[in-house]
């Protein structure tokens, strides 16, 4: 692995390796999720005056579908989807008391070993494919043919989820039976060939083997509320006798007043001396200085005295 500008690192790649542009976007951890329902999806952001109403209305209609296992499926699947989609790679899912829609996530959820060739254009597959069937050896047709970083592991992919490849490779990949060879099949990237070599289901732990994370996950949650009702309880009691010497002021002081910020904008633009406020464009955001006042502006304003 190497890191560093484009340019620098160009002439050290192999020929023909797949390269994908990143190029304004972050490249961060997956985000971890502790606790989401997925049977909710189809319900996201749904309005009401209260709880009660809101689960009257909504949830409990809403979670009572998944006695259907179908229905169960359409929205593990597009769940998942959605979840590794926004970058989230570990979550505490939720399901209904319904044992269909366990099932169905844990189906979804389940994690295969594919062999892939990728290659530029489908006369290629179609070699690629017409090897592999006279008995070449996959480490050779994915060497001689394959574009993807895999070809130097002979197109191994080991323990994939779906969602986490390419979309084409990821739903052709999880409808293939196993130890089939399928393809090509047309991508953004290219051409696959694809073979799925082994299936792990996911796995549910039992109550005995949960038990400890259930315990330490509820004293936390207790530990926190607790540590909330203090905080709560000492500001209501004792704010208003909380005084400070000047220099030591803070949130928890009676009478606290943040102090007063300014800020200036470095971007081009007009500023008009004399009498009254000048105003230049800022990066973002808005910003004012004493005697001044901000202006809406597409990116944000910052304003000055004179």
């Amino acid at each position: 692995m190497a890191a560093g500008a484009y340019a620098a690192l160009a002439s050290q790649l192999t020929p023909g390796t797949q390269v994908q542009e990143m190029r304004d976007k972050l490249i961060v951890p997956g985000f971890i999720d502790t606790h989401i329902h997925y049977p909710q999806t189809d319900m996201i952001a749904s309005p009401a005056p209260g709880l009660l109403p809101w689960l009257n209305t909504y949830t409990f209609p809403t979670e009572r579908k998944f006695e259907d296992p179908d229905h169960a499926r359409e929205t593990a699947s597009f769940f998942m989807d959605e979840l590794l989609a926004n970058g989230t790679t570990t979550a505490l899912v939720y399901c209904t008391v319904h044992k269909q829609s366990v099932d169905a996530f844990f189906s979804e959820s389940e994690s295969r070993n594919l062999r892939i060739v990728l290659t530029k254009t489908e006369a290629e597959a179609n070699a690629a494919k017409a090897a592999i069937e006279k008995g070449q050896s996959w480490a050779a047709v994915a060497k001689k043919y394959s574009i993807d970083p895999s070809k130097s592991k002979g197109g191994a992919l080991t323990g994939v989820t779906a969602g986490q490849q390419d979309s084409t490779l990821s739903k052709a990949a999880f409808a293939a039976p196993v130890n089939k060879l399928i393809g090509p099949v047309k991508s953004q990237f290219g051409y696959y060939l694809i073979e799925v070599t082994k299936i792990t289901p996911a796995t549910q732990k039992t109550l005995a083997q949960s038990t400890a994370l259930i315990k330490q996950t509820l004293q936390s949650q207790l530990t926190t509320a607790a540590q909330t009702a203090v905080d709560n309880t000492a500001k209501k009691n004792w704010l208003k006798k909380t005084e400070c010497l000047k220099l030591y002021a803070m949130a928890d002081c009676n009478g606290y007043k943040a102090p007063k910020t300014s800020s200036s904008s470095a971007a081009a633009g007009a500023a008009t001396s004399g009498a009254g406020a000048a105003t230049a464009p800022a990066a973002t955001g808005t910003g004012t200085a004493a005697g001044g006042t901000s202006a809406p502006a597409a990116t944000g304003t910052s304003t000055a005295a004179p």
